[in-house]
């Protein structure tokens, strides 16, 4: 698989219900772009992270799903900052 272009970096908290809309509409919008998703969890408290790891897979889209503790968002911003591999970076804020 070639290298990313573009990074989606997505903080999340307690979005069970609604990651499924927000990872949909981000795929949309990239298509065509070689395209990581990296999805931060902030000490979620429902499924949150299962329902990210579970949709990541089952629309086959590249990336990952960081669990970062119960953190704020510049925190979960520095961490897949750091875990990024695309030319570009675009923040997604659910």
């Amino acid at each position: 698989m070639q290298a990313a272009s573009l990074s989606i970096l997505c903080p999340v908290r307690n979005v069970e219900h609604e990651i499924g809309g927000i990872l949909q509409f981000a795929a949309e919008q990239t298509k065509g772009l070689a395209t990581e998703f990296i999805v931060v969890d902030m000490g979620s408290s429902d499924r949150t992270v299962l329902q990210a790891v579970w949709l990541m897979k089952e629309r086959g889209l590249h990336g990952f799903v960081i669990q970062n503790g119960a953190s704020l968002v510049p925190e979960a911003l520095n961490t897949a900052i750091q875990k990024s591999s695309g030319e570009y970076l675009c923040f997604l804020f659910a």
